[in-house]
């Protein structure tokens, strides 16, 4: 069976997490089965000492790219158990194609829409400045474009 997946993406900051709130509200008030997923709260962490990734073929990654992509293979079937066949992820992306792709094998059957959000780095600085407070801003602020 199907899975249709919206994947919103874009820079730290960008509204990601709400607009993701915003489409499960839609959802729920049309009564759609759906599960909503801030990919993020998957990959939190630190690899242990002495932790061989490079050598088993998985990273951390970044972001934790390849650690959010266990982890949500790892959920998925309790929500497909459910009945849902619409989920609303979001996540920045390190490498587009082959995150999509590790999304795809994650969620069997899934087809991935991408919607990628953007604003000014006027308009994110801030955001992020205020979320990520001392200096955790700084790699985020470090990474945006430049007008």
């Amino acid at each position: 069976m199907t899975v249709r997946v919206l994947l919103l993406t874009g820079t730290v900051g960008v509204g990601k997490t709400a607009v993701l709130r915003e489409i499960g509200e839609v959802l729920r008030l049309a009564e759609v089965p759906h599960g909503r997923i801030d990919l993020d709260w998957l990959g939190f962490g630190r690899p242990a000492p002495g932790f061989e990734a490079e050598e088993e073929g998985r990273t951390l990654g970044r972001f934790g790219s390849d650690l959010v992509m266990e982890n949500l293979a790892a959920i998925w079937p309790n929500y497909r158990a459910r009945g849902l066949t619409n989920l609303a992820v979001a996540r920045a992306l390190e490498d587009p194609a082959r995150e999509v792709a590790a999304l795809q094998r994650a969620v069997p059957g899934s087809v991935v829409t991408v919607c990628r959000l953007d604003s000014a780095p006027a308009t994110v600085e801030p955001r992020v400045a205020h979320r990520e407070q001392g200096g955790l801003a700084t790699p985020y602020l470090q990474a945006l474009p430049s007008e």
